[in-house]
């Protein structure tokens, strides 16, 4: 059965209140000012995702938390299909034995459905504020639909370090789209290794898994019969730690 649009597409959120969003990106809004987030990409947005040109274009902007991405590419002439997670039991954490996550599982998803609930906020008041046409797809990033369509671009953009699995959500938003924007922390060899990200002294760093090699991509990336085309290293700033922090971003064809 094909799924219609009523159900895979969410009803915009009216217009949420100011106080009760978290906003993971910085951004300028109307009517309201700058609101800081973890990250400021303002005014680098075009190199962050290699250049890729956007008119005429559709993308998909996996894991667009406040939405930064998805009004960038709007205002550079794309059509934008945004995506996040439905629920917090889709996020998967590390096993820190004394964490809420492993002591009380179900107390553990309410609160972070709310955390998720409030940067979802974040994004339909910066939807109804740009007066934007993205539509909204909440799901499994493992398991796109195809019923979201062809896709031009696919963002997936400070997403995959926090993903115990990067391949099968690499494929998922392979399946449906002819160019993909990778931005992650990498380790710049062209050996085919990954560094665990976590440390059991730092507890509060639960969402980070890997870091996989630029080789490690090249190959993965070549199953799915996409091509690196380009390559480039970075620092953003990221107001959460106060510093400028080093990411690659990794554009690939289909070939």
């Amino acid at each position: 059965m094909v799924r219609g649009e009523s159900s895979l597409f969410a009803e915009p959120q009216i217009r949420p209140n100011f106080a009760d969003c978290y906003f993971y990106h910085t951004i300028d809004l109307p009517d309201i000012g700058t609101v800081n987030g973890e990250w400021d990409l303002r005014g680098r947005f075009d190199e962050y995702i290699g250049f890729t040109p956007l008119q005429g274009k559709r993308v998909l902007d996996v894991g667009t938390a406040s939405g930064f991405l998805t009004w960038e590419a709007e205002k550079r002439g794309a059509e934008v299909v945004s995506f996040d997670l439905d629920h917090a039991r889709r996020q998967k954490l590390l096993p820190f034995r004394n964490s809420i996550y492993c002591i009380d599982r179900q107390e553990s998803e309410r609160q972070r459905e709310e955390f998720f609930g409030s940067m979802k906020r974040s994004y339909w008041l910066c939807h109804s504020l740009f007066q934007s046409k993205a539509r909204v797809h909440y799901g499994d990033i493992e398991n796109l639909p195809r019923e979201l369509g062809h896709f031009d671009v696919a963002f997936l953009c400070s997403v995959l370090e926090h993903l115990p699995d990067h391949i099968q959500a690499m494929w998922s938003a392979a399946t449906l789209s002819d160019r993909l924007v990778i931005v992650t922390p990498t380790l710049a060899t062209e050996e085919r290794i990954a560094q665990f990200a976590g440390y059991r002294d730092h507890p509060e760093a639960n969402f980070s898994f890997w870091r996989y090699a630029l080789g490690v991509y090249r190959e993965v990336l070549g199953m799915m019969g996409f091509e690196i085309t380009s390559v480039t290293d970075k620092s953003f700033r990221h107001l959460g730690s106060g510093q400028d922090v080093a990411r690659t971003t990794i554009v690939a064809d289909r070939c």
